[in-house]
């Protein structure tokens, strides 16, 4: 899979693209789970006092804010490799990033109270740790499916905890909220469910519960006294593809986020690359209740050790949680409950073999930004810049977006020979800039199936004409009605998609999506399915694999859900 990464937009960003580029020591962080660090302000009860509510600030950001009411939504959000990028979550006030499987496999928990997308996702299923981290916002858990193993049962923990009384669980598989779950084209299955926040919002507003509002504290001042650190590596047990790197800008006092295939952004917001005011890297026990597939943070309530980023500082800190449905507070150096800058925060909670290493990473180090420059020259270590605030972030996926998954585009033939039809892979949005030039202004972003009116073109510009504005694109992501050169071959890309693997006992949306998968090919003859891998699903998958020519187990390896969701999977 090609890498990309964000490159200079012009010479106003001089400084900081050398800034950026210039080799900087890399620091390897000690990972360690707890800090001899005595916390001050605790209650006679070992709790601590909440904030106050500062009427016209956000309790989560410390932002102006005209809501009138406080409504927190967690939305489980996919994180592998085929979901990237993720929508709606630009408008998260906080992400939560957690170990979802072995192997350094993450999943996002997006908390949204400042401002309701219309749509986010895609949705994925829910564990026992999410419904712990619920309990301390007392917020609205959204997510599609749930773990219920033994011994890391999420219904049990809901159960327990009273959520599912209070109707603050919503589950998308099933009927009941199913008007609040659509399937859609951003991403193939099982990475395209959407989740209606906005819609959720207006729910939660009916039913009037009256939700506790635990706020941060905030400060415009950067006093901290911790070390430079303005660039930070996340390292997940070497898994390149959950790698983050954070990079400080401080022309607006934020973290821009980069992961493997470059800048971090929103899929309905590709011109905005996604920053974060706070990082905070908290640190707790993990465990797995018999299987990787079963991650356990037993050790959410408590004291631990954290690593906190901050106006281009580092603070090695401390967390400390008293009871499940009180907030989780994060102390300075000295013990002091820490002030964060207002704006967004990205909290990472892991164990310690997530390593944090700030500075640059060296050559015997995992290189995630690396690039296939179009000159043809080795790629080489490549080193992430930052955009300035008047400029707009160049998505990973540069000319169109999203492209998660490559295709060869084929010339079909249309009625209209000066049209062409855009062609992007999964629904995304093709650039028209000014003229001939990626670096050109984009003047209008065109959604793939559009017709566009051809006025020129040659084998890598074509001039065309889009609802009054004319322009360019890359003529690779248009379908004309006759060949301009010789016929494209519709060559079948390779599936880089990561799936986990299944077998009989699992339960969630991974394992939903395989069965109406496999009845879409004909190997169940009824559409009433449910996301357990019981005999019958056994038995599906053993037809699939002998008609297929896999080896016939009755497990759905990685190999075996590649063929599935391929082109290439043969029907019953």
């Amino acid at each position: 899979m090609k890498k990309w990464i964000i490159f200079p937009l012009s010479l106003l960003l001089l400084v900081l693209v050398l800034t950026a580029s210039a080799e900087t020591p890399s620091t390897d962080i000690k990972s360690v789970l707890t800090r001899d660090i005595k916390v001050n302000e605790r209650n006679a009860d070992g709790s601590f006092p909440d904030n106050p509510v500062i009427a016209g600030e956000s309790p989560t950001t410390g932002l102006p804010t005209s809501n009138s009411s406080y409504v927190p939504i967690l939305v489980q959000i996919d994180n592998n490799v085929g979901p990237v990028p993720q929508w709606g979550i630009s408008s998260a006030d906080i992400i939560y990033e957690f170990p979802i499987q072995g192997q350094g496999w993450t999943r996002l928990t997006a908390l949204f109270s400042d401002e309701y997308p219309q749509e986010a996702g895609p949705v994925r299923s829910g564990r026992v740790m999410h419904a712990d981290l619920r309990e301390e916002w007392d917020a609205l858990l959204v997510h599609y499916g749930r773990q219920e193993a033994p011994g890391s049962n999420m219904s049990e923990s809901l159960s327990n905890y009273g959520v599912t009384a209070k109707g603050l669980d919503i589950d998308g598989i099933g009927n009941k909220y199913q008007n609040y779950f659509a399937r859609v084209k951003y991403h193939v299955a099982p990475h395209n469910v959407s989740a209606y926040v906005a819609k959720l919002h207006e729910l939660m507003l009916t039913q009037g519960y009256q939700f506790p509002i635990r706020p941060f504290k905030f400060t415009d001042d950067l006093n901290y006294g911790g070390t430079i650190a303005e660039k930070i590596n996340v390292i997940h047990k070497g898994n390149k593809d959950t790698h983050s790197t954070f990079v400080y800008n401080a022309a607006n006092n934020a973290y821009y986020r980069f992961i493997a295939s470059g800048a971090y952004f929103d899929l309905l917001k590709p011109a905005e690359q996604l920053s974060y005011s706070n990082v905070i890297v908290q640190r707790t026990k993990l465990s797995f209740n018999n299987s990787s597939m079963n991650p356990m943070l037993p050790e959410v309530v408590g004291t631990g050790a954290c690593d906190i980023f901050i106006g281009g500082q580092y603070i090695a800190g401390v967390w400390a949680r008293h009871k499940p449905n009180e907030r989780t507070v994060f102390f300075d150096q000295n013990g002091n409950e820490i002030s964060l800058q207002r704006g967004k925060t990205w909290v990472i909670i892991c164990d310690d073999s997530t390593q944090i290493i700030i500075g640059d990473l060296d050559k015997t180090q995992t290189t995630l930004f690396v690039t296939e420059p179009a000159d043809g020259t080795d790629p080489g270590l490549v080193n992430p810049t930052v955009v300035s605030p008047d400029q707009t972030a160049k998505p990973a996926s540069i000319e169109s977006q999203p492209t998660p998954q490559p295709e060869v585009a084929a010339i079909e033939a249309t009625e209209n020979e000066n049209t062409a039809t855009v062609q992007v892979a999964n629904n995304g949005l093709l650039n028209m800039r000014k003229v001939a030039s990626k670096t050109s202004d984009i003047i209008s972003r065109i959604r793939s199936g559009s017709s566009v009116q051809v006025i020129s073109t040659d084998k890598e510009w074509t001039n065309i004409s889009f609802e009054g504005k004319k322009g360019y694109v890359i003529s690779e992501y248009l379908v004309f009605p006759q060949p301009k050169t010789d016929p494209l071959v519709n060559t079948q890309v390779e599936n880089t998609t990561e799936y986990l693997p299944l077998k009989q006992g699992d339960r969630g949306d991974e394992v939903l999506n395989l069965k109406k998968r496999l009845y879409e090919l004909g190997y169940f003859r009824t559409s009433s399915l449910n996301d357990q891998y019981i005999d019958s699903t056994v038995e599906a998958v053993r037809e699939f694999e002998k008609r297929n020519g896999l080896t016939v187990d009755g497990a759905a390896d990685t190999e075996m859900l590649k063929l599935l969701y391929s082109t290439e999977a043969k029907k019953q």
